[in-house]
């Protein structure tokens, strides 16, 4: 005879198109899957997939809909059993959740719902958590939900994601660490995120980014000298060879879109100030 979590285990993905029939009895259809595969296994991974992609549509709909769908899992800890999946290292899980999480801020249109998504620190345990980044797809996903999280930034949420009385800032130090990425969608979404974090006003964040950023800043300013030297270098040894123009054009791309971002960083005045000295200290001495 079938046990109740085994009935779980084997839900199948027409099973869950199905539940949306009704909201409110669905929610706790899912709460209980969730539950019930608190432990993960090769048995119930295909179950608990299903699980989260429904939870983000039933999420999305409940916060532009039905405020108690959405209230439901704030109340059940939603991302806490998305923190106890984490943890156990499954790498289709991880995308999923990933990807699950991706959805539900970028189609958030609730600033209360934003609220009490962030309230809880567990937005800032998901940000630290030590994926797998050598899997493409898990860095893929993970650096997308980093850069959906930036665009939610202003001065009423930047507080949530930055502690000014223990200088805690996960998304700003976790995307630090990937500026220098071999992948350029990442190096990319790492500027876009550096950009959004420090365009926001609040001039306590804005000291510890100052503080934070020094060296990257450097780091920076260094590569557009040595993208500018070694464009150099590439004319003069190449410039006349048709089978190099391309190559020719994706450095001289490069070096435009790195000069497009500084410019962009010296808009913010903070940012003005430090680069200004790096560059005088890098083109006048």
């Amino acid at each position: 005879m079938e046990t109740e979590e085994s009935a779980f285990t084997r839900i199948s993905q027409a099973s869950f198109l199905r539940i949306f029939s009704g909201l409110s009895t669905n929610s706790r259809y899912l709460h209980g899957v969730l539950e019930k595969n608190g432990k993960v296994t090769e048995s119930n991974k295909k179950v608990l997939v299903e699980a989260l992609r429904a939870i983000a549509e039933i999420l999305i709909w409940g916060d532009q809909n039905d405020g108690s769908v959405f209230d439901f899992f704030l109340e059940r800890q939603m991302l806490s059993h998305f923190l106890s999946i984490m943890k156990q290292e499954s790498g289709s899980l991880n995308c999923q959740l990933l990807q699950t999480l991706n959805i539900i801020f970028e189609n958030m249109k609730h600033e209360t719902s934003l609220y009490f998504l962030l309230s809880n620190n567990h937005v800032n345990s998901i940000i630290s958590h030590k994926f797998d980044l050598n899997n493409e797809e898990i860095m893929a996903y993970y650096i997308s939900f980093l850069k959906t999280l930036s665009f939610k930034l202003n001065p009423c949420t930047i507080h949530f994601f930055f502690n000014e009385s223990t200088n805690e800032f996960p998304l700003l130090i976790e995307s630090l660490k990937l500026y220098d990425s071999r992948e350029s969608m990442v190096r990319i979404a790492v500027r876009n995120i550096i950009l959004n974090i420090v365009r926001v006003k609040d001039d306590g964040m804005i000291e510890f980014v100052k503080e934070t950023t020094k060296l990257y800043l450097c780091d920076v300013i260094d590569g557009l000298v040595q993208q500018a030297i070694d464009l150099d270098i590439f004319v003069r040894s190449a410039a006349n060879v048709q089978a190099n123009r391309d190559r020719l054009r994706d450095k001289v791309d490069d070096l435009i879109d790195l000069l497009h971002y500084i410019a962009e960083l010296l808009e913010v005045p903070a940012m003005a100030e430090t680069l200004s000295g790096l560059g005088w200290s890098f083109f006048v001495f």
